[in-house]
């Protein structure tokens, strides 16, 4: 929710309209999730998109998984968002910039599918001379945890993202915006070196993922 208050407040005067759409808790059901994706469908091309995923992460046999509030742990393939699902809901969307964030475990996983897939890339590579973008960020490689901490009051990557927001990540150049390549390499260059205090006494570390195609657009 922090998040997108801050995404909200930032893209005031810059975009004609902002719509948010948020599921927690309960409401983020397996269920709840395939139908918000399947409405990404009815989104005009001319839009920006931000899909921001915060909860638990899983990695099993060479896909990954988001898993909703209703998962069965006993059958993550049957019950979870696979990655594959998330790529397809992308491509489906006429959208021609698209920033997703996911702040879970072994989320870096989900990228490595993502280049897995050709059709994903290509859908985006074709519409490069039309102002389209794409960019993925995610909290961890594919084989770390995600750090919550307390005292935070969110996850290591969460913190660091709203840091960037906050203004810090405008730097390329500085200019009173913030984009979704200047988040990316934010992120991308600081949450490794913040999480080293809270997590080298359990010989731990985290070191986000991110990768774009395309160009760049204000978030």
């Amino acid at each position: 929710k922090a998040f997108v208050n801050r995404v909200a407040s930032g893209a005031k005067g810059r975009y004609d309209q902002v719509v948010p759409t948020v599921l927690s808790d309960s409401g983020a059901t397996n269920r709840g999730i395939k139908e918000l994706l399947a409405k990404l469908g009815e989104l005009d091309s001319q839009d920006s998109l931000i899909v921001a995923l915060a909860g638990h992460g899983d990695f099993q046999n060479g896909e990954w998984y988001f898993l909703p509030h209703d998962v069965d742990p006993k059958n993550i393939p049957g019950t979870g968002i696979s990655a594959r699902e998330l790529q397809d809901a992308l491509v489906n969307s006429p959208v021609r910039r698209i920033f997703l964030m996911v702040d879970a475990c072994n989320s870096g996983a989900g990228i490595d599918s993502f280049n897995r897939y050709r059709a994903f890339q290509r859908r985006f590579a074709q519409q490069v001379g039309r102002n389209a973008g794409l960019s993925v960020l995610t909290a961890t490689r594919r084989d770390q945890l995600a750090a919550e901490v307390p005292q935070l009051g969110h996850g290591l990557f969460t913190h660091t993202v709203l840091e960037g927001l906050g203004g810090a990540a405008d730097n390329s150049p500085t200019d009173g915006r913030i984009s979704a390549h200047e988040l990316a390499n934010f992120v991308g260059e600081n949450l490794e070196k913040r999480a080293r205090p809270f997590l080298e006494s359990h010989h731990l570390t985290q070191s986000p993922a991110h990768f774009v195609i395309g160009s760049d657009f204000l978030i």
